[in-house]
């Protein structure tokens, strides 16, 4: 296994301070399965609960009549009118269900970080119970999650409610909400690593040195979510199948972004070691 390329870092000719790192893509992607080789079990045994604890909720009768019937008649390709006041009712009766799927995603989400975190740490095949062990984090992985997403989904809400009702000029408004809400998702994206690595470090903090690892990479970790559209496209087309390996390539290629970025914090002297409080572990393939 050699280390991870050492061009991926340069320097400038006229001095001898390094400068930001490449993002390499692929170098994530290629040393994610890697690490996934011959460990499967566990990330193929989480993904399924995940996955059937969603199927479940979905059936449950926290979703309305209503909606059902409104997605089986655009499934079917059906013309749909829809007053406001009906929307407005529907989204209502389906907030308990949206509460509960936010819940779920964001603890399941958080244990996922720390279970690949923990991959990443070591070639030996760990045990169900390191998996379990994430929970512990759920409370801060839900308030980060919220934090992260509020901006981006009250734009949303702006620019869909906006839209139904033509009135264009809250449309643009909503939009420029959900483009400011993208951009500080991203600049805050590394929080929940942050956190699955240092439990008892403080949500606030965590966001502040996610803004300060993610600073001129935002763009690169949205392409780099992007690239995994192929993949998400294909679970759906494959009845959910796709997710047993998607979800733990992309989950495992994430983890190695975060130490990619982490170690170029470090080397670029923007944090500390002793803003996280342990010395970093080299990304290798």
């Amino acid at each position: 296994m050699d280390e991870i390329k050492e061009n991926s870092f340069s320097e400038d000719d006229n001095s001898n301070k390094k400068q930001r790192i490449f993002f390499d893509r692929k170098l994530c992607k290629k040393v994610a399965r890697e690490q996934l080789k011959s460990r499967m079990v566990i990330p193929v045994i989480s993904t399924v609960i995940f996955i059937g604890v969603l199927f479940v909720l979905q059936k449950s009768p926290l979703i309305p009549s209503e909606y059902k019937e409104l997605m089986n008649r655009i499934m079917a390709k059906e013309q749909v009118t829809i007053m406001f006041t009906e929307l407005i009712g529907i989204i209502r009766k389906m907030s308990l269900y949206f509460a509960i799927s936010f819940i779920l995603s964001s603890t399941f989400k958080g244990a996922y970080i720390q279970f690949y975190q923990k991959m990443f740490r070591t070639k030996e095949n760990l045990s169900f119970s390191d998996f379990v062990d994430g929970f512990s984090i759920c409370l801060k992985a839900v308030f980060i999650q919220f934090y992260v997403y509020i901006p981006v989904l009250t734009g949303f809400l702006v620019f869909f409610l906006a839209s139904i009702q033509s009135k264009p000029g809250i449309s643009l408004l909503g939009f420029f909400m959900m483009l400011f809400g993208c951009i500080r998702y991203y600049a805050r994206k590394m929080a929940m690593f942050v956190i699955a690595e240092y439990p008892k470090m403080g949500v606030f903090k965590a966001c502040g040195l996610s803004r300060i690892m993610t600073g001129g990479y935002k763009f690169d970790l949205f392409l780099f979510d992007l690239s995994f559209f192929p993949w998400a496209l294909f679970s759906e087309l494959s009845f959910y199948a796709g997710y047993l390996w998607y979800l733990p390539y992309k989950n495992m290629s994430m983890v190695n972004a975060y130490y990619l970025l982490k170690k170029n914090a470090l080397d670029l002297g923007l944090v500390k070691d002793s803003d996280f409080q342990t010395e970093f572990l080299q990304l290798t393939v």
